[in-house]
């Protein structure tokens, strides 16, 4: 007789899929404060995003009802689960980018003329979008494909973008750019999308009388699905126990570095995302900070290891990494490809030691994690760079990493 495969039930699938963009709502309340902080235009967007995310979030979560018992949902639910929990947090979450582009604001309507008005004389303009004319910053989002291509690029960290204009030329200000909380929006998306809010999702289900062992396999990256606690929960939680503690330290660094809390916050969630977005058109080159650099490239460097070898070092109080093959692997090619940039940098005008050895780690680690910051161009580099560089694309992060690429481990076993 053949197996017998149970037939996908919707239930389970719709109430974890509302339930991941009630989550999502909730965390357009937080660009919402922002907007409020700064009292800034945007503010009116980000509540309408919230509300329209809640309300359908907890139409769909409601419309299967309270389940009596615990529910174990089976591969196939799974993995729509994973499809359809991505899909709607993209298209939701473009709704920010899209009502800023086409509602008129409630609050603070005067924000981009009272930014203009603190530097008169000078030609950047503030002017916010209009969707006739196609003038304006942020006029990219008149169109809701852009819109979703924003939030998509956020939610899979993949740091594309499609601004003309609005990112900040001036650290010090947002003159000629976007508001404050769209943003950080749109580095939030890479925060809740670099350890995966379907990973999140996974920490909560018990709450929700769903078991979350299939869709905690359908959702981890890489090879290895190793459980760290007894209950898959557990070790969801624990490992966004360490995501979030790794990205509130960086924050504190950065900090410690002068760079102001709103911009360290954005870059500690583009960091440890590996996602690359920055509020500054110029990347972390416009900090002009070498401290700044040193900290980010460790995070990085961090970022694109196993979590759960980061999670096993905190409880055991001592080092474990290079214990495992493939971090020495991934650490090694970090080195390697740093000595040759660093040597080859420093053979070219304007480089001296530090600034040769700090360009070709930080070059180094953001190409191989994919996080995509920059520092230099490095398209003015000559072709030997180039294309050592190019060669670290077909590597990756480690498994259980937020880095993107094939991983070190499948390079390894290869």
């Amino acid at each position: 007789m053949g197996r017998y495969v149970r037939p996908m039930r919707a239930a389970p699938v719709i109430r974890v899929v509302g339930a991941l963009l009630v989550f999502v709502g909730l965390s357009m309340l937080l660009a919402a404060a922002i907007a409020f902080i700064y009292r800034e235009e945007d503010l009116t967007a980000h509540l309408l995003a919230a509300g329209s995310t809640l309300i359908a979030g907890l139409g769909v979560y409601f419309a299967t009802g309270k389940p009596t018992r615990q529910i174990d949902v089976s591969h196939r639910e799974a993995f729509a689960i994973v499809t359809f929990g991505w899909l709607l947090s993209c298209v939701f979450g473009a709704l920010p980018f899209f009502y800023y582009a086409h509602v008129d604001p409630l609050f603070f309507a005067d924000a981009p003329q009272r930014i203009d008005d603190l530097f008169p004389g000078e030609t950047a303009t503030t002017a916010p979008p209009n969707c006739e004319t196609q003038e304006g910053i942020g006029r990219e989002f008149c169109s809701f494909t852009n819109s979703v291509f924003e939030s998509t690029s956020g939610f899979t960290t993949t740091g594309a973008t499609i601004l003309e204009a609005g990112l900040w030329d001036d650290p010090a200000s947002r003159r000629g750019g976007l508001p404050h909380g769209l943003l950080f929006w749109r580095a939030l998306t890479h925060f809740l999308g670099g350890m995966g809010i379907i990973l999140l999702g996974v920490a909560i289900l018990p709450l929700l009388g769903v078991g979350g062992m299939q869709l905690f396999k359908a959702e981890v990256p890489g090879p290895v699905k190793d459980k760290m606690a007894p209950r898959i929960a557990e070790t969801a939680r624990m490992l966004w126990k360490v995501y979030a503690g790794l990205t509130f330290l960086q924050f504190i660094c950065l900090t410690l570095t002068g760079q102001g809390p709103y911009l360290a916050i954005c870059h500690a969630f583009a960091t440890m995302a590996t996602g690359g977005f920055s509020p500054l058109s110029a990347s972390i080159e416009s900090l002009k900070n070498p401290a700044a650099e040193w900290i980010i490239s460790l995070f990085m460097l961090l970022a694109g290891a196993n979590f759960s070898l980061h999670f096993l070092s905190i409880k055991r109080r001592r080092l474990v990494y290079w214990r495992d093959h493939e971090f020495r692997f991934y650490f090694f090619v970090t080195l390697t490809v740093t000595a040759i940039l660093s040597i080859y940098l420093f053979f070219n005008p304007g480089y001296g030691v530090h600034e040769s050895i700090r360009s070709g780690v930080f070059q180094t680690l953001t190409i191989l994690t994919t996080t995509g910051f920059s520092t230099h161009d490095f398209a003015l580099w000559g072709v030997g760079a180039q294309l050592v560089l190019f060669s670290l694309f077909f590597i990756g992060g480690s498994s259980g990493s937020t880095g993107g690429g094939i991983k070190c481990v499948r390079v390894l076993l290869m």
